[in-house]
């Protein structure tokens, strides 16, 4: 019988935290699809019939919650950064050690 070959032989093993992101990002951007559809379909009916108001809100309630989708994306993507000053002192974080201050409070 031959030896079985684990499958993360070279590669690097994700955290928690990882993929954590990596499942918020994936939701967050599959939510962005049925929203597109449902704004554009409620945009059609609206160019078909101009009175109904009902499909003009659907789709600005979807206009909304894709933009809302958006600004969550862009939180799990951007950088992290904060800076504090006191007096003369200045503490200037970027990316994980950012994320290691505010969520322990450890400056070191």
């Amino acid at each position: 019988m031959a030896a079985r070959q684990d499958w993360r032989v070279g590669a690097v093993s994700w955290t928690a935290r990882d993929w954590r992101q990596f499942s918020a990002l994936m939701l967050m951007a599959l939510a962005a699809i049925p929203l597109t559809a449902i704004m554009a379909a409620s945009l059609w009916i609206v160019h078909l019939y101009p009175r109904n108001h009902y499909a003009f809100w659907l789709g600005q309630s979807a206009a909304a919650l894709i933009a809302l989708d958006l600004i969550g994306l862009s939180a799990i993507l951007g950088r992290r950064t904060f800076k504090i000053r006191v007096g003369d002192k200045e503490l200037d974080m970027t990316g994980e050690d950012a994320e290691r201050v505010l969520s322990t409070g450890d400056a070191a």
